[in-house]
């Protein structure tokens, strides 16, 4: 999950992806992302063009998988 929030205490670096994220077993303190950028500043993990294709794939599949139950 990324956020945006733009409650960073350390500046963004531009090395970096600009995607904030949540480290393991936190809730609340967020950092960037430690991937070089790929395209327009995020890494592919975090690009929002990506992030909607992956959705698009667990939803489709999911759909599938719903469908095949209730046909049963």
């Amino acid at each position: 999950m990324t956020q945006d929030s733009g409650r960073s205490r350390a500046p963004s670096d531009p090395a970096r992806c600009k995607a904030r994220v949540l480290p393991p077993g936190s809730i609340v303190v967020t950092h960037q992302c430690l991937r070089k950028p790929w395209r327009d500043g995020y890494c592919k993990q975090h690009h929002p063009a990506e992030e909607e294709k992956r959705r698009k794939k667990r939803d489709a599949a999911y759909e599938e998988r719903f469908t095949k139950q209730q046909a049963q």
